[in-house]
């Protein structure tokens, strides 16, 4: 019992400092959504003429890679699905296999330095520093990084059971 408020305590440092955190990603959503960077980059790859499957598909992990280390992914996801979404129908990219793909490269993205969210708050949660934090996560980003080399390559790791159980 009279821990409690140390515990209370810890819990409103962590929730601050995840919503400081979903606020600037918001901010910076906005931002970009303002200055049609999502608009541009749909016009720019659809006019492309390399542009096919496999080099949208890599474009895909990129982007929300990149994005989702500066950003939160539900923004991420809310400005760039509606783009990406009918173009990968187009390439005949299932979309269940889409969206695994967006969901696995949010999540490393969100776990990259310098500035994926979940690293501040692990840091915060575990009381470590970040070079700390950091210095220990880059086997597990590599690891996320081949599996989802993996899943974009072979849509069937991400299909077989949706397949399997809507047959």
């Amino acid at each position: 019992m009279r821990d409690l408020y140390y515990i209370a305590l810890d819990t409103g440092v962590l929730t601050a400092v995840v919503f400081i955190l979903f606020g600037t990603s918001q901010f910076f959503s906005w931002l970009l959504s303002f200055s049609q960077v999502p608009q541009n980059l749909l016009t720019w790859m659809v006019s492309s003429p390399w542009m096919n499957k496999w080099t949208f598909l890599l474009l895909v992990n990129v982007c929300f890679f990149i994005a989702c280390m500066v950003i939160d992914g539900a923004p991420a996801m809310m400005i760039m699905n509606p783009i990406l979404f009918p173009i990968a129908i187009k390439y005949g990219i299932d979309p269940i296999h889409l969206g695994i793909i967006i969901t696995t490269q949010t999540t490393i993205g969100a776990g990259t330095p310098p500035f994926g969210i979940n690293i501040f708050t692990a840091c915060v949660a575990f009381k470590e520093s970040y070079m700390k934090v950091i210095s220990e996560v880059w086997i597990f980003i590599a690891i996320l990084v081949f599996a989802a080399v993996l899943i974009s390559i072979f849509p069937q790791i991400s299909l077989w059971l949706p397949n399997l159980l809507f047959k």
